[in-house]
């Protein structure tokens, strides 16, 4: 999943690739990590957002690109669904948010 950050990756390739039904791996993700594939790559995704916004000078619009999203509202309803900070909120002070 961390290989595909920047998006390409379906849950069924992700299956397929390892010989699994996509049932099959979500079953075995949520036995093993508590949470769908699905859930995890977006959380995958999310940790990398975060982390380029504290670590470069990119935009929010694209640093949503480079994980994946490619339209912004998007990114945005993703964000508050796996956290409830607002991508704005991790961008650090004084620093052009856009």
């Amino acid at each position: 999943m961390e290989q595909h950050v920047e998006g390409g990756m379906t849950i069924p390739w992700l299956a397929a690739s390892i010989c699994l039904s996509r049932r099959q791996l979500e079953r075995l993700f949520l036995e093993k990590a508590g949470v769908s594939p699905a859930k995890a790559y977006m959380r995958v995704r999310m940790e990398r957002a975060k982390a380029l916004l504290l670590q470069s000078k990119a935009s929010l619009i694209d640093v949503a690109l480079d994980v994946g999203y490619e339209m912004p509202p998007i990114s945005r309803e993703r964000s508050s669904a796996y956290s409830a900070r607002r991508p704005r909120s991790v961008v650090p002070p004084g620093r052009a948010r856009c």
